[in-house]
Order: C-alpha cells, then sequence, then structure tokens
C-alpha cells in the first residue's frame, strides 16, 4: 500500500485521501480494508470496501477539537489470509487564525539626518470581528467601512490589528504606541 502522510491544519473537519494497494502476484479477490490506532478525535471511513480494484478513498472526518502534533495510525488491507499492514502520518498543524496584518507606506519616505518623519501606515484586516466607531475610538481604518483600529477608555489602549504579527513595522508601531501611552 502506499498512502503518503496527511496534512492537515487544526480545524478541518474532513480530509481525503488515496490508498493504492498493490496486489502480490496472485493475488486475485476483494481487499477489506480496516484502519486502526486512531484517537477518539479521528474517525476513517474506506470506500469502496472491499476493494476490487487497486485504489481506494480514505476519508478522515476530524473532530475540531483535535490537538495540532502528529499520530500514526494503521492501514490494513486483507485478501483471504494474506494481510498487508502499512502505517500512515497524520500531521495537523496548528491553526493561526487570519487577523490584520499593517502594511507600511515608505513609497515617499524621506528623513534628514537627525531628524525626524511620519510612516503612513495601513492596516488590511482580514479576521472575522469588527469593532465599531465610537467615542472612545482613537485611530480608524477604511476597509469598506469605517472600523476601529485603535481605542481608548481610561487608561486602557488597545488595538483591533495584531502588530506583533507584522515583523520590524509593527514591531515599530508598538514602540510608538508605548512612547506616546501618556494616559497610562
Amino acid at each position: 500500500m502506499s498512502p503518503t502522510p496527511i496534512r492537515v491544519v487544526q480545524g478541518e473537519q474532513q480530509v481525503p485521501a488515496t490508498i493504492v494497494f498493490a496486489r502480490g502476484a496472485g493475488t486475485t479477490g476483494a481487499a477489506t480494508l480496516t484502519v486502526d490506532r486512531l484517537p477518539s478525535t479521528v474517525t476513517a471511513t474506506v470506500s469502496p470496501n472491499p476493494l476490487a480494484g487497486d485504489t481506494a478513498q480514505l476519508r478522515l472526518d476530524i473532530s475540531p477539537n483535535h490537538p495540532s502534533g502528529g499520530i500514526r495510525f494503521v492501514v490494513r488491507a486483507r485478501v483471504g489470509q494474506r494481510e498487508v499492514v502499512d502505517s500512515v502520518d497524520l500531521i495537523t498543524q496548528l491553526f493561526v487564525p487570519p487577523d490584520a496584518g499593517l502594511l507600511p507606506d515608505v513609497s515617499a519616505l524621506t528623513v534628514t539626518a537627525g531628524g525626524s518623519a511620519i510612516l503612513g501606515v495601513q492596516v488590511r484586516r482580514t479576521g472575522g470581528y469588527a469593532a465599531p466607531v465610537t467615542p472612545d475610538t482613537l485611530a480608524t481604518t477604511d476597509y469598506g467601512s469605517e472600523l476601529t483600529a485603535i481605542v481608548q477608555r481610561r487608561n486602557f489602549l488597545g488595538t483591533q490589528f495584531h502588530p506583533e504579527r507584522s515583523g520590524t513595522a509593527g514591531a515599530r508601531v508598538l514602540q510608538n504606541f508605548l512612547r506616546g501611552a501618556s494616559c497610562c
């Protein structure tokens, strides 16, 4: 058999894979396929089963709470008294939800030695939550409509975007944000 490692992202709930069963010389008849050693967060369906040909579809149904990491499960093919066993790795990568990113605009930036400059930063929202504009809004961004980018209430400040996930430009935004946080 030739299943290859199966890679999924945490939260994917149906994962298709193909099993190719290489029959030995003289092996005829339908092969019964079974899947063993799966955790309770994963179930498997093989179709067709029994397998008259050489290729079957394996569908893994993965629970949303299946953890990230790797597991090894077993696929067995039995034809009469002959059994072929192969192991398959299921690698579940951690799901990182899409958020918002920073796009620095440095196309027209000129800085004189010892001087300062203002860097334009565009916030691009890609996540599912958008804070409405309220009297507590300090900065907004336009993403089809005006949304809150930075909010302040009493001595609390918050951002809608995640500058820590935007490399050097995001680190600079955080530094400037903290330097300018005179309310705190």
